[in-house]
């Protein structure tokens, strides 16, 4: 099992509820399987986005504490996984969300740049 943290601002795992606590399972598309990043896709939830350690830490990922050298998902674009309650099941894997990560605000700068 692979343990994640999972981004407030990725989309709902779970049907019933939308937190990813209980409710039915759901059916997800693969959209890509890279070396450093995973990308799901329902019609009504948008993108979930799973990254490695080394990976674009995107503010809607789950993220693995582990480098891309020590994951093989076993999925390819078309393939079908099931998420429900925390987890996301892989073929192969689990991935389990543990705990939560909170990207970073962006500081917006005070006088904007005169790109002219």
């Amino acid at each position: 099992m692979l343990l994640a943290a999972r981004s407030p601002l990725a989309p709902p795992v779970d049907a019933a509820t939308g937190t990813g606590h209980g409710g039915r399972a759901r059916r997800w598309r693969v959209l890509a399987a890279y070396r450093t990043a995973l990308y799901l896709h329902r019609r009504d939830a948008g993108v979930l986005a799973v990254v490695t350690s080394d990976g674009l830490a995107l503010p809607t990922a789950w993220r693995l504490p582990i480098a891309s050298a020590a994951v093989h998902w076993g999925v390819s674009a078309g393939d079908r996984v099931l998420t429900h309650g925390h987890e996301i099941r892989l073929p192969r894997r689990t991935i389990r969300a543990v705990r939560t990560w909170r990207p970073a605000r962006v500081r917006m700068r005070e006088h904007p740049i005169d790109l002219h």
